[in-house]
């Protein structure tokens, strides 16, 4: 194990504690162990028996989005040159960081994860494909085997937020929209990078374990449908290339079906998405309408 002090891992934390011990002793284990910092509320920092972790502090909980750009600014207020945005129920492999932090150092536009794992050891996500006519996004590799994944680098329209590196340089002039709380905020950020030639790479050879959704466990499906459905929309508006406003409405109407559709048979969350439609479509007519003021 070697220590390196250019790299903040900060594990955006919610919820259960007992998550985030685990995924900070499976950095511990590590062939490269950074500066490990919390990003949390006073009362959840409390449940978590570290001293050597740097505690960062939000006074409240305002969403995923937020306590990214948090961490964001406390790395580079303290001077880090590499940061990594992890969630709280990951565990990693002993060389994750350390892949992580050759590929970063030698590629300085470029935002790099691991492949995400599911438990069962099925892909869950090996970067993220967003298409800009059609706004269908998926997780690349999806339910695969990891033998199935054929390039050691595999450049992607984002990465997942599970877990993501890069220069502290490249969030000097992007942060993470705040609109977002939970959901699609890293598709968002990736795409903005995207057009600030950063690009997004997802390496085969490092790894993590995601144990999934335990972050925002306190949500209800419904609620997950709901700001899944409302994200989307916002994300498909703000980055389409398309010019029709014809053809962007019937799309969005798609988009929003299909994910009524999947929750409804997959989750039984369909009334969730079903007012993600709603209030979405209300909030970028207004988001709209406040930016031609």
């Amino acid at each position: 194990m070697k220590s390196d002090r250019e790299i903040l891992l900060c594990i955006i934390h919610f919820g259960d504690p007992n998550l985030a011990i685990k995924a900070i002793e499976s950095i511990k284990r590590g062939t490269l162990v950074p500066d490990i910092g919390v990003v949390s509320t006073q009362e959840d920092m409390e449940r978590l028996p570290y001293r050597e972790v740097l505690k960062i502090l939000e006074d409240e909980n305002n969403g995923y989005s937020s306590r990214l750009n948090v961490a964001a600014q406390f790395a580079i207020d303290k001077g880090y040159k590499y940061v990594i945005f992890s969630n709280n129920d990951v565990i990693l492999r002993d060389d994750t960081i350390e892949k992580l932090y050759s590929f970063v150092g030698e590629n300085p536009d470029a935002i790099a994860g691991p492949v995400i794992l599911r438990e069962d050891g099925r892909v869950e996500s090996a970067g993220i494909r967003f298409n800009l006519l059609s706004g269908r996004h998926y997780n690349i590799f999806s339910g695969r085997d990891v033998s199935d994944i054929d390039r050691s680098v595999l450049v992607s329209d984002a990465i997942a937020g599970t877990f993501m590196m890069m220069r502290t340089d490249i969030l000097k002039r992007i942060r993470f929209d705040e609109k977002y709380s939970f959901y699609f905020e890293d598709v968002d950020f990736c795409l903005r990078a995207r057009q600030n030639n950063v690009k997004s790479v997802v390496l085969r050879d490092a790894r993590i374990v995601h144990i999934g959704r335990s972050c925002i466990k306190r949500l209800d499906m419904s609620g997950v449908a709901y700001m899944v459905t409302q994200n989307h929309l916002r994300t498909f508006e703000k980055h389409t290339v398309l010019k029709s406003g014809i053809i962007r409405y019937f799309i969005k109407k798609g988009i929003v079906g299909m994910n009524v559709l999947y929750f409804l048979l997959r989750v039984k969350g369909g009334s969730g998405a079903l007012r993600g439609i709603l209030d979405g479509e209300r909030m970028l007519a207004q988001e709209e309408t406040e930016s031609r003021v």
